[in-house]
């Protein structure tokens, strides 16, 4: 199977974390959040480190799948997504 191209977009916190705006991935599907977090970090060595803390999503870093959903999990499955988005959570208004 070929592999599906994933646009990432980062904003807040976790652009700051990152150190990148936008990435595209090439990942095979199904997936989960965990491999397209270590799919950014293994092209651009150490994006991921300000993300995770402990193979955890670090706190105040939510990712939302195709404008839809929001998740935390890195272990929730994907089977098909072309937008990932990691942005900080605030709190507020």
């Amino acid at each position: 199977m070929k592999p599906t191209p994933i646009d990432v977009e980062f904003f807040g916190v976790a652009r700051l974390a990152a150190g990148l705006t936008y990435i595209e991935v090439l990942i095979d599907m199904p997936t989960t959040l965990g491999k397209i977090i270590h799919s950014i970090d293994s092209l651009v060595p150490g994006a991921a480190g300000g993300l995770l803390v402990d193979e955890k999503l670090a706190p105040g870093i939510i990712i939302n799948i195709d404008g839809r959903r929001f998740e935390t999990d890195l272990s929730t499955e994907i089977n098909s997504a072309k937008s990932v988005i990691l942005m900080s959570i605030d709190v507020g208004g």
